[in-house]
């Protein structure tokens, strides 16, 4: 589905209860407009991918947030507890080196990036706001909701790989299955675990999967 100038001005996109796609590509899709778009468009899910397509989709239903809730609630607590770096939602986006603004489910960056990420922001002493982080997050997690697809979530995977991710879980709440990513191999499929090790990316992290499941 092609969109105007015009149409993403208004900031209205049509609903759907399915995932589609926008080719955005003759739009000049500036950080502040995409930023705008996701901010008053609460009931979709929108990320650019690096072929300038725009892909909406619907918020996530219960119990897909419960899930995505259990796996953020994780991280951060272990984020926290062990104060080893910063913990973020879907609700931030991050654009990667190919140019795509990705929002996973859960992603997590040490604090030694997190750190370097704010001193290169306050050097730049840019007037706008950074609407995105301009890196990728070490851990990225996806969960395959009730109107995602598995084979585009595995692309989008490999997509983070490729940009700077070390680790990447893909959760499938419904098949009881992990696949476990990093880069330069290939993914590790878990059926049906107890628990995910996040070492040595995360040291001593487990992901317990028994509160998802």
């Amino acid at each position: 589905m092609a969109i105007s100038q015009d149409d993403l001005w208004t900031s209205e996109i049509p609903y759907s209860t399915e995932t589609f796609v926008l080719d955005v590509n003759c739009v000049d899709l500036t950080d502040w407009l995409l930023a705008r778009l996701s901010s008053e468009n609460h009931d979709r899910r929108i990320e650019l991918t690096a072929n300038g397509k725009l892909v909406v989709r619907p918020v996530l239903p219960y119990p897909d947030f419960h899930y995505a809730s259990q796996i953020s609630f994780q991280i951060s607590n272990w984020a926290h507890e062990k104060e080893t770096g910063m913990t973020f939602s879907s609700k931030v986006g991050f654009r990667l080196a190919n140019g795509a603004v990705y929002a996973p489910t859960c992603s997590w960056v040490p604090n030694e990036k997190w750190g370097q990420w704010v001193q290169e922001r306050e050097a730049k002493r840019i007037e706008n706001r950074d609407f995105f982080g301009n890196h990728c997050p070490d851990l990225v997690t996806e969960l395959c909701g009730s109107w995602d697809t598995l084979n585009g979530l595995q692309r989008k995977m490999e997509e983070y790989m490729e940009n700077g991710a070390r680790l990447g879980w893909l959760i499938d709440p419904f098949q009881r299955r992990v696949y476990v990513y990093r880069p330069g191999q290939e993914p590790q499929v878990l059926d049906n675990p107890e628990r995910v090790s996040g070492d040595p990316e995360l040291p001593g992290f487990e992901l317990n999967l028994a509160e998802i499941w």
